[in-house]
């Protein structure tokens, strides 16, 4: 994605020093292939902390050598995305985990789907689906763009301000910002987002009985 992107913000836009905004599932964040996995043996992640600098013996289990190596990885390797991204003088970020809602693309897609998904019937063909994508895409209007453009904004202002006041009764109460580990999480939040987009321009979501795409 960020492949086709950057050459229509250079060329098409005259754009430089965009930053390109991606939610957090996993496929926008595959590492280089070179990177160590967990599955490898012992002895090619021994060889993989020498390489790293990383400290680790023998006489230690595999499971505590894939740790060492796993914080290294975690801290101080990049997306492939991400080093493509900066090396072309772009910024490349994620929006936070199960916030979709801070994605204009997310309710512009929901009402593509919506279109699709009103049309299927049993004798419906990949054909038809596509064809029928293809023209949902081409109808899109741009004020509708736009509403959802401004939607996401008013959510991150308020975002923005709800997590200032956490901040601030933290430090109140003199105790650190509670942080939750999370996982790729957009794929669950489309069905919301086709109910919000109910609400920012009267697109009418799809009916719960209808197949979606």
């Amino acid at each position: 994605m960020a492949c086709l992107i950057m050459p229509i913000l250079s060329i098409s836009l005259g754009k430089t020093g965009a930053i390109i905004v991606m939610d957090n599932a996993a496929y926008h964040k595959g590492l280089p292939a070179t990177t160590p996995k967990g599955t490898w043996k012992k002895q090619d992640l021994l060889d993989a902390c020498g390489r790293l600098g990383t400290h680790a013996t023998s006489d230690e289990y595999r499971s505590v050598i894939w740790s060492k190596v796993q914080s290294f990885v975690k801290e101080n390797v990049d997306p492939e995305v991400v080093t493509l991204t900066r090396s072309r003088g772009y910024e490349y970020v994620y929006t936070p985990p199960y916030h979709s809602d801070l994605q204009p693309i997310e309710y512009v897609w929901a009402q593509v789907k919506g279109e699709v998904g009103r049309q299927y019937s049993t004798g419906t063909t990949m054909d038809d689906v596509r064809s029928r994508l293809d023209a949902a895409f081409n109808g899109l209007q741009s004020d509708l763009i736009y509403h959802c453009i401004n939607h996401t904004k008013k959510r991150v202002l308020q975002m923005k301000e709800y997590v200032l006041k956490l901040e601030a009764s933290d430090e109140a109460a003199n105790e650190a910002p509670l942080l939750n580990e999370n996982k790729s999480s957009d794929e669950e939040d489309s069905d919301e987002n086709e109910v919000i987009l109910w609400d920012i321009v009267g697109i009418e979501p799809l009916a719960n009985n209808t197949c979606e795409l």
